[in-house]
């Protein structure tokens, strides 16, 4: 497999503006987070990379991915891609009201990642995203952790998800 460089970045901008016409105070400020990964093992490496764009699942559908055998399609190959440890994830629900889309909760081999207990789960609606990086340890993925699920609440869900980390050491994805 080639070499991968990547970018974790994440910004909240704003301006707000109060007073008079004639004595406006104005707050334009941000906070942002970037984050380059050079290709490796090593921390604030990644040499693996999963997404997949306009996923649709309906009301009460879930879908549960095993982090070690992720098939991904890449310059016309089909891969499948063992994570070893997830540096970052993204998940944007783009769907409309009503639908949730409920992360986590995988009823074996749970893979927690970024949320903080076992049978945690968090909610992402409409329009939302959740973004997670841990660039200098990762979350581990073994065979006792490795479901990742996804389940539609109250409506259907549109998402998109991207998955950047390692594979294990000295193994390349077939």
């Amino acid at each position: 497999m080639g070499t991968l460089y990547s970018s974790l970045l994440s910004q909240v901008g704003w301006s707000w503006q109060s007073g008079t016409d004639a004595a406006p105070v104005v707050d334009n400020n941000r906070l942002m987070y970037r984050k380059d990964l050079e290709h490796g093992q090593e921390a604030f490496a990644a040499d693996v990379v999963w997404h997949a764009e306009g996923q649709q699942l309906d009301q009460g559908e879930s879908r549960t991915y095993d982090l070690q055998q992720m098939a991904f399609e890449v310059f016309g190959d089909k891969v499948i891609i063992c994570f070893h440890k997830v540096r970052a994830m993204a998940i944007v629900h783009r769907g409309q009201k009503p639908g949730l889309l409920q992360v986590g909760g995988a009823a074996t081999a749970a893979w927690q990642g970024p949320l903080a207990e076992p049978g945690a789960k968090i909610q992402i609606p409409a329009q939302g995203a959740f973004w997670a990086a841990a660039p200098e340890e990762g979350w581990p993925v073994s065979a006792q952790a490795c479901q990742l699920r996804l389940e539609a609440l109250g409506g259907d869900v549109l998402y998109d998800m991207v998955l950047l980390g390692n594979r294990p050491e000295n193994s390349s994805s077939s």
